[in-house]
């Protein structure tokens, strides 16, 4: 390693060093502002969002209810018709 070298270091480590209290200063703002727009916004939001998943919850077990009636109609409309109900293929052992 040349001198020339190791000076190039320390002259980019003095500017690093220069401009790291700005960047912690605009870091520390944001993070601030961040925990205030939670603090504000953040219970209104999270009831909506609670809430957004209840209905979509409510609407699966609705959706659930219907195919399993709608395979129990069917079930039994192939049992008047006198064909055999379909089973799942047997499980091969490996």
């Amino acid at each position: 390693m040349f001198p020339r070298d190791l000076d190039d270091w320390h002259s980019e480590r003095t500017l690093e060093r220069e401009a790291a209290p700005r960047r912690h200063a605009i870091a520390a703002w944001l993070i601030a502002a961040l925990l205030v727009a939670v603090g504000v916004f953040g219970g209104s939001v999270t009831r909506a969002a609670e809430h957004g998943i209840g209905e979509l919850r409510q609407e699966a077990g609705v959706l659930d209810h219907r195919l399993g009636d709608l395979s129990t109609q069917l079930a039994i409309q192939n049992r008047q018709r006198g064909r055999p109900a379909r089973r799942p293929p047997p499980r091969r052992r490996s």
